[in-house]
């Protein structure tokens, strides 16, 4: 089998090692420079993709990103894995997030975009006790989150950011942060889901730093996966 691996980092390089191992014709294309020779001596890298879709017979996205390239890869009838142009914008944009747990009863932190980063402060009329967290997308698509637990912090973080950088400011939730994760193949969830359990600590400048993470596979959906995705089947199932 013929198959293409898009990435940005180069992320699912074990993943392309092993289907090649396993007798099929794998090439990899990674976007992000200082990372597209990850797989030299393991799996065929190439600079270009576009030419490769006429022969492929399976795609894989291994980050968001691709999204954009969804309907090329229809029209090229290409069965496609990890790429979603709704599922892109839902990842960049944590306000549409917001909206989509609300509409589907999913509780989730008190969330506001910023137009002009300088006037993130003005935004916040209520100070949370627990502090705000600062979510920023770059032009470059790269990403920062901080923690700020005062309006004197947020000001300074606001101020690294220029006008056309997108960026989020949302309540801060105390406690341990666990996430859950499941693939959906267009109708259902498939099992197994992941519990993913995220340890952080604070540096100095007011950085999220992840230090730990223990993730836990059940084969059964626990009860926050029927609590948060299992209210987004609908959703999801509508969008193709």
């Amino acid at each position: 089998m013929n198959i293409l691996m898009l990435s940005k980092r180069g992320d699912g390089l074990g993943i392309a090692n092993r289907m090649a191992i396993e007798g099929n014709n794998v090439s990899m294309y990674v976007q992000k420079e200082g990372f597209d020779s990850a797989g030299d001596g393991l799996i065929s890298m190439v600079s270009s993709w576009r030419p490769l879709l006429k022969d492929i017979n399976l795609l894989i996205c291994d980050s968001n990103g691709f999204g954009n390239y969804e309907s090329v890869f229809k029209e090229f009838n290409i069965p496609t894995i990890g790429c979603s142009f709704i599922g892109d914008i839902l990842n960049e944009d944590p306000a549409k997030v917001r909206d989509l747990c609300t509409k589907a009863d999913i509780n989730y932190p008190r969330t506001i975009s910023v137009d002009e980063p300088s006037d993130g402060t003005a935004i916040i009329t209520e100070w949370p006790p627990s502090g705000v967290v600062v979510r920023s997308k770059s032009e470059d698509g790269s990403s920062e989150t901080l923690i700020c637990g005062s309006k004197e912090i947020l000001f300074w973080a606001l101020s690294k950011y220029s006008p056309k950088d997108t960026v989020i400011i949302q309540e801060a939730v105390e406690g341990v942060e666990v996430s859950v994760e499941c693939w959906f193949n267009g109708v259902s969830w498939l099992s197994p889901c992941l519990l993913c359990f995220d340890e952080y600590d604070i540096t100095d400048d007011g950085s999220k730093l992840k230090t730990g993470t223990a993730i836990v596979k059940r084969r059964h959906p626990p009860k926050l996966f029927k609590d948060t995705l299992e209210k987004l089947t609908v959703f999801f199932s509508k969008i193709n």
